[in-house]
């Protein structure tokens, strides 16, 4: 068993990272999908039903659905931005020598030509 280095931690956990990534690129286009399926069914339920009060409840839940998946949605690349506001954060990163940018492209981009590579690396490790 290796062990992991700091400057080179996130080539070393790779593949985990890789895989972490295309479970949230499978989950941002699945749940418009989910979405969308449930609020058809909800909405035609309630004009079926023809009382007004449960299109009114129907539409209302069908709409904080839609703030919730929103908010979801935008939870990775916002937790980004804010990261990317800090100053020290960017010092931390230039001056650790930390290889940010594989942990950065397996999470967001996990078919990135940088991923791919790491995970290669990674994977010839004993």
């Amino acid at each position: 068993m290796s062990i992991l280095s700091i400057n080179t931690f996130c080539q070393d956990i790779s593949p985990a990272l890789q895989f972490v990534g295309q479970a949230l690129t499978i989950f941002k286009v699945s749940l418009p999908l989910v979405l969308i399926c449930m609020g058809i069914i909800d909405i035609a339920k309630a004009v079926l039903s023809s009382k007004s009060d449960e299109v009114k409840k129907n539409l209302k839940s069908f709409f904080q659905k839609i703030a919730i998946c929103v908010g979801l949605f935008f939870v990775p690349t916002l937790c980004m931005v804010v990261f990317g506001f800090v100053g020290s954060f960017n010092d931390i990163k230039n001056k650790s020598g930390i290889d940010y940018d594989v942990c950065y492209d397996c999470v967001f981009n996990p078919s990135s030509k940088g991923c791919r590579k790491a995970v290669q690396i990674a994977d010839r490790l004993p």
